[in-house]
């Protein structure tokens, strides 16, 4: 992996693949399935994965910026080595909380404890130098959704508002009343597909809200609602998505470079378009996008910047 690309073979798929065994296991109530599941989350628990990953306070006291700092594409990014074993630890819990209520007692605190590990060492520190950016906005709602993951396996409804109320503070911060997102809207010619990454993560952190029963205030809905309805203007012409000119100027951790483009919706983003509908009420145009009908079917079965697939959601 280097800044401008990142190889998902050996985090990102297998938790993709981990969630799908979860919910099938639960969908189907496959009990001898569930059991299996249910040995597998407690061995990576066990086994305390990831956790030998260093922090981001580590990654910081080493020095390096993604990019170099200078849009420089072949450079390492340390801080997606912490990111990607923090969203890790979301999508993990996220799994584990379908079969929760199929664990025993001992199952649980196992889980549990890697759980706490993981919120110390990950969680809580990467949520908090995130959600305070002011000029971006990615996977995870900037790191939310992993604490609203590790709120809901300790059944910590308080920690889940505060963390939700945080994140629409974020919203509020870098989503403009346009619908542009600073920064992440601007990066070079992956821009528009910047955009639908943390779009996506918007729209999930209000279908989830829902579900915690929290409203989402008006003006971050439109806000949101306003970035989604973007996302058919570049589908329509990417031209007219790049008119609106970046209010910060040239960013630093981006390619220029037309061979580097992405003019296309996320291609990890599986279900933005059902996320669009149940939490905007916006359709987004997913047929007229060509390269994302070709590539998204590769990144199932679950979408690893959000922690679930938003194709098993419903607006009930």
């Amino acid at each position: 992996s280097n800044s401008l690309s990142v190889k998902h073979q050996k985090i990102s798929i297998p938790a993709r693949q981990l969630f799908a065994l979860a919910q099938r296991a639960v969908s189907e109530n496959d009990a001898p399935l569930k059991s299996t599941t249910t040995k597998l989350l407690v061995d990576i628990a066990d086994a305390n994965t990831l956790l030998e990953t260093p922090s981001i306070k580590e990654i910081r006291s080493k020095g390096g910026r993604c990019y170099a700092g200078s849009n420089d594409t072949t450079a390492v990014c340390k801080f997606h080595v912490t990111q990607f074993a923090t969203q890790f630890g979301g999508n993990f819990l996220i799994a584990a909380s379908l079969l929760k209520a199929d664990m025993s007692a001992d199952q649980q605190f196992r889980i549990t404890q890697y759980a706490d590990a993981l919120h110390k060492k990950f969680i809580h520190p990467m949520f908090i130098e995130m959600h305070q950016q002011k000029t971006q906005f990615s996977q995870m709602a900037n790191g939310g959704i992993n604490v609203l993951a590790y709120a809901f396996w300790k059944n910590d409804e308080d920690l889940a508002r505060d963390t939700l109320a945080k994140i629409f503070a974020n919203i509020d911060r870098v989503f403009m009343d346009d619908g542009y997102i600073k920064g992440t809207s601007f990066r070079g010619v992956r821009g528009f597909w910047y955009h639908s990454y943390g779009t996506n993560s918007a729209l999930a952190v209000i279908a989830l809200a829902d579900l915690w029963n929290v409203k989402t205030p008006d003006h971050i809905y439109q806000k949101v609602k306003k970035a989604t309805e973007l996302l058919n203007v570049g589908i329509n012409n990417v031209d007219d998505f790049y008119a609106r000119p970046d209010p910060d100027g040239t960013q630093y951790n981006a390619s220029y470079d037309e061979k580097d483009s992405r003019h296309h919706l996320h291609q990890m983003a599986i279900g933005i378009a059902q996320l669009a509908k149940i939490a905007v009420g916006v359709e987004v145009n997913i047929k007229d996008d060509r390269h994302y009908k070709i590539n998204s079917p590769s990144e199932y079965p679950s979408d690893f910047t959000i922690g679930f697939n938003p194709n098993c959601m419903t607006k009930e």
